[in-house]
């Protein structure tokens, strides 16, 4: 059984049980925008961005894009739910890594992602 499936345009992983909702498109935007984003999609849906820890568990370091293909990634980049001292985490899934940057600025090429238990 494959770790990740997908169907009506959720993607579940089978060792967590956590269902994700991935935007196809990119994103460029700032951490307002991307809550703004998550909150119009929840609408009594539970649906919330991912901490720092649950992006790390889907990141696969395989020197592409770091991501299961059924995930169509298109950008590099995702906001986390982590908020520190008004910066928020900023996870990239070509290298893993994590940035603290501020909420208010837009960055370009990004993704955004949700997830429900």
């Amino acid at each position: 059984m494959p770790r990740f499936e997908k169907s009506e345009g959720v993607i579940t992983d089978t060792k967590t049980g956590f269902q994700w909702y991935s935007e196809t498109k990119k994103f460029s935007g700032n951490h307002y925008e991307a809550e703004k984003w998550v909150k119009a999609l929840s609408d009594g849906g539970g649906w919330r961005l991912p901490t720092v820890k649950e992006l790390r568990e889907i990141y696969i370091k395989n020197g592409k894009n770091g991501l299961d293909p059924v995930f169509e990634m298109t950008g590099w980049w995702v906001w986390s739910s982590e908020i520190i001292e008004g910066c928020a985490g900023l996870f990239t899934f070509d290298s893993g890594n994590v940035y603290w940057l501020d909420r208010a600025n837009t960055y370009a090429d990004g993704r955004l992602f949700a997830i429900t238990e």
